[in-house]
C-alpha cells in the first residue's frame, strides 16, 4: 500500500479541526483538557503514533465514525481537489450508463445555474464530487476513476 494509514489518519485529524475553525488550544479547552494541544499537533503531522483508543476519543470529540479516520483509502491516495470535466467529451459520450445520464444532467444544471453554455469545461469542488459518488456509485470502485477511464474529467499533464 503506498498511502500509510498513520498518515491518512494525520492528514484528517488535521482536516477536522481546520474545517471547524478550531485552534489545537481550543480544542484543548472544549476537551477540558483531555485532549492535549502538543500531542493533538503531532498527531496531526504524524510525529507520534496514534492508538486506536485515542483515535476513537478523538472521533467522539469530533463527532465522526472511526470509519471516517480510515476509508476510504483510495481517496488519500489520488490527491485530487477539483473536477474538471471535459463537456465536449461528455456531449459526445456513447455511454448510456445511468451514471454517466446523471452526471450530465447535473452538469448542465450547473452551466444553467452559472449562465456557461459556451464553455468546453466545467469544474466542480472535490466535495461536489464526493456527492455525486456517494449519490450515483453502486458497485465497487471510485465513480471519479471510471470518468477518467472514460476520458470524461480533463486531466492536466505535468
Amino acid at each position: 500500500m503506498d498511502v500509510d494509514v498513520e498518515q491518512v489518519c494525520a492528514m484528517r485529524l488535521r482536516e477536522l479541526r481546520r474545517s471547524r475553525g478550531l485552534t489545537l488550544d481550543q480544542c484543548e479547552a472544549m476537551s477540558g483538557g483531555g485532549i492535549k494541544a502538543v500531542v493533538l499537533g503531532s498527531y496531526e503531522r504524524g510525529n507520534r503514533a496514534i492508538s486506536l483508543a485515542r483515535l476513537v476519543q478523538l472521533g467522539e470529540f469530533y463527532e465522526v465514525p472511526l470509519e471516517y479516520f480510515l476509508t476510504p483509502l483510495a481517496k488519500a491516495r489520488e490527491k485530487r481537489s477539483r473536477w474538471s470535466f471535459d463537456l465536449r467529451a461528455i456531449r459526445n459520450s456513447e455511454s448510456q450508463t445511468r451514471e454517466i445520464g446523471a452526471v450530465k444532467n447535473f452538469l448542465n444544471e450547473i452551466a444553467a445555474r452559472r449562465q456557461d453554455w459556451a464553455g468546453e469545461f466545467l469544474t466542480i469542488r472535490e466535495s461536489d464530487g464526493d456527492v455525486i459518488e456517494l449519490l450515483l456509485t453502486e458497485e465497487d470502485g471510485s465513480l471519479y476513476a471510471r470518468l477518467q477511464a472514460s476520458r470524461l474529467l480533463h486531466t492536466r499533464e505535468g
